[in-house]
């Protein structure tokens, strides 16, 4: 039977059936679900953090180790819930597959090295993690930059830098880093001094080294 014009134009302004809806699902569904050779599943992409979601948590166990002192609690008990919180820390990001800033993974190192010291009882290590005090803060954070760098890796905590400004600006971080190192030294004691102080102006030219490298990229 022939259809006029009209009654085909009617045809094309019905609403399309339910079961046809669950049909275009479940095609776009299995192309989803499939990669170019059609068999193996799509892999799951990872859990994006914004980057300064991603910072915060990171700086959370130093936040806990810092201010366990206001409530109290002595050295010993300060490393231990720092470490514990470090390696939960570091633990998350990893299975987030989240890039972990590198003068934060020497922070969660120290920790963790200082909790060992207390827990284990290794006297060597503990003597000189008390002779240097808060000097052991930039001391281990120089050590895993010297590892990062040893890698060809950048100490900046962003991405989408030229290779040459994120080595530069490497670089004067581990120099300004040794410098908080040897200025501490003769500070040690005073934990505002030889540790916050050193530490919030080596976190905060990490920060501007980062968003002068990143607008050289553009």
């Amino acid at each position: 039977m022939a259809y006029g014009t009209q009654d085909i134009a009617c045809r094309l302004h019905q609403p399309i059936p339910r079961w046809r809806h669950e049909s275009i699902r479940q095609a776009q569904s299995l192309v989803t679900m499939t990669e170019s050779d059609g068999n193996r599943p799509a892999r799951t992409r990872p859990i994006r953090l914004g980057r300064w979601p991603s910072e915060l948590i990171q700086f959370a166990p130093l936040i806990v180790f810092v201010n366990m002192r206001r409530l109290g609690f002595d050295h010993e008990e300060r490393f231990l819930a720092g470490a514990g919180a470090a390696v939960i820390v570091v633990a998350l990001l990893i299975a987030l597959r989240v890039r972990m800033n590198p003068l934060l993974v020497g922070v969660q190192t120290w920790l963790v090295i200082e909790a060992f010291a207390f827990v284990v009882h290794f006297p060597l290590l503990a003597d000189v993690l008390i002779a240097l005090r808060e000097s052991s803060f930039f001391l281990v954070i120089i050590v895993v930059a010297g590892v990062y760098l040893s890698q060809s890796k950048s100490l900046l905590s962003v991405d989408d830098v030229e290779p040459e400004a994120a080595r530069r600006a490497s670089l004067a971080l581990l120099a300004l880093a040794g410098l908080a190192f040897l200025v501490s030294l003769p500070l040690r004691g005073d934990e505002v001094l030889a540790g916050v102080i050193p530490s919030v102006v080596l976190f905060a030219a990490q920060t501007v080294a980062g968003v002068r490298a990143r607008r050289t990229a553009r």
